[in-house]
């Protein structure tokens, strides 16, 4: 595993690709651990495909960039200007991420099925991948009672760039206690996960004692519920964070759903509509629908959840291409 204690930026970066395999991942812990740190914890910067070194804040002001933007667009398309909100998508293209990827490598992926990154003590999360982003397996397997994903626990938002897919399936990425969630797939699909809302993963409780005064004390993990992509909160002190997703193609918000005080989507086609939750409203969230499915032809049928919002896609950046 890779630990930080204390405030700061933990960064793990790599020119190709990361694969987390089955280990406790890349965590920030405040002083979750030793009690004679300050108890911020610092944020974490997780980049695959990414060949120069990231300065904190550039990575900060990018995803901030990201969500304004997506923010915006929906907004105008919601307003039935869908070909200004396009134009919105395609200048930031231009002007925030294709700069921002100068000299990429291609096929930076990140593979995390078994693993997580995570933060605990308020710290933000940043994830960038030049390819596919895999967070979880496609099928319950035997890590499913540790926590995996990509959470923070005590504050803290989660943010995401890809080139290609993002796969959640049985896993999480989730915040608690306020943070926001930004999602942006800049060529790939979205799938918000596979798994049960209920499933409670509480982590291993530590024990610590403090050298001067000699006190001892046992710290529980914040447990992560369920699967999905949720901007939850677990103080009332804290409202719930907001959800900015954006993909040119599909955004499944699958059995595990989609939640945040306000959601605001981004996508060509949604699906599993009905498992999209939000308490103080949402731009670019379509009103669920009905598709009867071909097969009904051959003599079996389905309805499947789907809503497709008609959108020009124009010419994303190409899924694992190195930017010159």
């Amino acid at each position: 595993k890779i630990e930080l204690g204390g405030p700061g930026v933990l960064l793990v970066q790599a020119m190709g690709r990361i694969d987390l395999g089955n280990t406790e991942g890349v965590k920030s812990v405040g002083n979750f651990i030793n009690q004679a740190l300050d108890e911020k914890g610092s944020s974490v910067i997780v980049a695959a495909g990414i060949t120069r070194v990231l300065a904190p804040e550039e990575v900060k002001s990018y995803f901030a960039h990201l969500g304004s933007v997506n923010l915006e667009a929906q907004t105008k398309k919601g307003n039935g200007d869908a070909a200004g909100g396009q134009q919105i998508i395609d200048q930031a293209r231009t002007e925030i991420v294709i700069p921002f990827l100068k000299n990429a490598n291609e096929g930076g992926n990140i593979s995390m099925t078994s693993s997580q990154v995570s933060t605990t003590g308020g710290g933000d999360i940043f994830v960038l991948a030049t390819g596919v982003l895999d967070v979880g397996k496609t099928a319950l397997n035997s890590y499913v009672g540790k926590n995996t994903g990509i959470f923070t626990s005590t504050g803290g938002g989660v943010h995401i760039f890809t080139i290609g897919d993002i796969n959640v399936n049985e896993s999480r990425v989730m915040t608690f206690k306020g943070g926001n969630i930004t999602i942006w797939a800049d060529d790939g699909n979205i799938n918000a996960g596979r798994g049960s809302k209920a499933v409670i993963n509480m982590g291993t409780p530590s024990y610590s004692c403090d050298k001067e005064t000699g006190v001892c004390s046992l710290k529980i993990n914040i447990p992560t519920l369920g699967s999905g992509i949720r901007a939850l909160t677990n103080d009332p002190n804290f409202p719930a964070g907001d959800v900015n997703i954006y993909t040119p193609k599909t955004l499944d918000a699958g059995e595990a759903g989609i939640s945040g005080n306000k959601v605001i989507l981004g996508a060509s086609q949604v699906l599993n509509v009905a498992n999209i939750s939000f308490s103080s409203g949402s731009v670019g969230v379509p009103v669920q629908t009905q598709s009867v499915n071909l097969g009904a032809l051959s003599g079996s049928s389905s309805l499947t959840p789907k809503t497709t919002v008609s959108e020009d896609v124009g010419s994303p950046v190409a899924r694992g291409r190195s930017v010159a």
